[in-house]
């Protein structure tokens, strides 16, 4: 894959930011601590931030899909900054407040729930179809990078100086990002959408839950977070307390994960499984050696390996589940889309930690590890074992051309150069000035003129061969998924027709 300059400038911001964000993560206790607070206020301010980000990101998905993105990701960017900086220049000037604290950073969650929507909506239009795969890849090993960077700079600074700095440097990162994501060259934006905001979150959540495969992935991100992974993080430092030696052994089994998700980000530019979801799905089952190591308090480097191995299987997912999620879905609704993903899968991770100290107490590190173990194997299987999963197939493009089905291409193109509907119709929505394309199967019998996708388009749209290639490629999915569910499970050993 050869990596263009709009390419490097979108990683380049997102290293910037998730730097800044890691890098906060870190400083942000000693900010509390600096001006007479205590852990528990510190928590909170963390509490705040991410209730903050829970509330107001379906909001952020409906705005990235009805305005243009680089605008929603700059303005998050910017507002972002001009929160951390306010908080740089009160903790230098020794005037900060716990309160002020507290509002920066909800203003830093909600900036996050503007961006990180339309930033996973924006990887399409900056890079044509065949090369998704490769930049999501890319993406995880920046955001690896960025877990990285981002406490070592923090170290570094509050090392040599006060925590005031660390926000500072902060707030730069933000601002890095939004130049950055400026200077991007993007095609030109759609019309604005005249249907409310309501009717934009009704029809995201519609769309959402008709994709069985989108909100099955989701539920089980969602139930590894809150049972197994939050717990992870909780009970692993009272084991490594009691009987590894401390901070120390905690410190190199999370060095090795963070390690284990770069390797993963790697392995994931250059494998392509063909059935994605069902890989990422298996992949996760690698956290079932740290876990049980962990209970069993094995050496030290056996629960390193272990933890390395979870860490890329998380870098692994992360790329395939983006890759068919920007793929599979229309390019009006993937901000949308994106915001139910990240809420669905992430809403519920404090009630995990909280769950996580109270198994400490109650059962004990050891016992909750094991049960971790057993929820991970259980939903693992119950998801491989869902037919929309295991159907979901790798697009595979060649050379500089469209994903197809058959000639369906062809067929389309020369419909539009001749004004007529392809098996399609379509129809205005009653105060919306956008119609909606609905495409139809072409069979006879019973099952004639049964719709398999509904997209609502600009019409001018459909002279951008780069709009309709994307089009193609989503309904040529739209199609194979409905051969999939007439053809039964049998039909997913076959290879299907024609790249996919």
């Amino acid at each position: 894959m050869f990596i263009d300059s709009q390419l490097k400038r979108l990683l380049a911001a997102e290293l910037a930011s998730m730097a800044g964000n890691f890098m906060v993560l870190a400083a942000l206790p000693f900010a509390v601590l600096s001006i007479g607070g205590t852990p528990a206020q510190a928590g909170l301010a963390f509490g705040c931030q991410a209730v903050a980000f829970g509330l107001v990101l379906l909001l952020g998905g409906a705005v990235g899909d009805r305005l243009p993105r680089r605008a929603t990701l700059v303005g998050a960017d910017l507002v972002r900054c001009a929160a951390q900086a306010a908080i740089a220049v009160l903790l230098l000037a020794g005037e900060a407040t716990l309160w002020q604290l507290i509002a920066a950073e909800v203003a830093v969650g909600a900036g996050s729930a503007f961006f990180m929507p339309a930033m996973t909506a924006l990887l399409p239009e900056v890079v044509p179809s065949r090369s998704l795969w490769e930049a999501n890849a890319l993406r995880g090993v920046v955001a690896s990078a960025g877990g990285v960077v981002g406490p070592a700079l923090a170290a570094v600074v509050l090392a040599a100086t006060e925590p005031g700095w660390a926000f500072a440097v902060d707030s730069l990162s933000f601002l890095v990002s939004a130049a950055l994501l400026f200077g991007l060259r993007l095609p030109a934006a759609a019309p604005l959408r005249t249907a409310s905001m309501l009717s934009d979150l009704i029809d995201g959540w519609a769309e959402f839950r008709r994709r069985t495969w989108a909100w099955v992935v989701v539920l089980e991100v969602g139930v590894l977070n809150t049972l197994v992974f939050a717990p992870f993080f909780v009970l692993g430092p009272t084991v490594a307390a009691s009987s590894l030696g401390g901070s120390a052994a905690w410190a190199a089994i999370l060095t090795a994960m963070g390690l284990g998700e770069l390797a993963g980000g790697l392995l994931a530019f250059y494998w392509r499984p063909a059935q994605p979801l069902l890989a990422g799905t298996m992949a996760m089952v690698l956290w079932i050696a740290p876990l049980l190591l962990l209970a069993s308090a094995a050496p030290i480097g056996l629960i390193a390996s272990g933890a390395a191995a979870a860490g890329g299987s998380l870098a692994v997912f992360a790329a395939l589940w983006q890759t068919v999620l920007q793929t599979r879905v229309p390019a009006g609704l993937r901000s949308r889309l994106s915001s139910y993903d990240l809420l669905g899968s992430f809403a519920l991770l404090p009630v995990g930690f909280l769950l996580g100290g109270l198994i400490e107490t109650t059962v004990g590190a050891t016992p909750g590890l094991i049960a971790a173990a057993a929820i991970l194997i259980g939903s693992t299987v119950a998801v491989a074992a869902t037919p929309c999963v295991r159907a979901v197939r790798l697009a595979v493009v060649d050379g500089d051309g469209p994903n197809l089905l058959g000639d369906f291409y062809g067929t389309f193109t020369r419909a539009r150069d001749t004004g007529a509907n392809l098996i399609s119709a379509t129809q205005e929505r009653k105060g919306d000035t956008m119609p909606q394309l609905m495409i139809a199967t072409d069979r006879h019998g019973e099952d004639a003129g049964t719709v398999v996708y509904r997209e609502r388009v600009n019409l001018s749209d459909l002279e951008s061969d780069h709009f309709s290639h994307q089009l193609v490629e989503r309904v040529g999915w739209a199609l194979h998924d409905a051969n999939e569910l007439e053809d039964g499970p049998a039909a997913e050993s076959e290879v299907p027709p024609s790249g996919n």
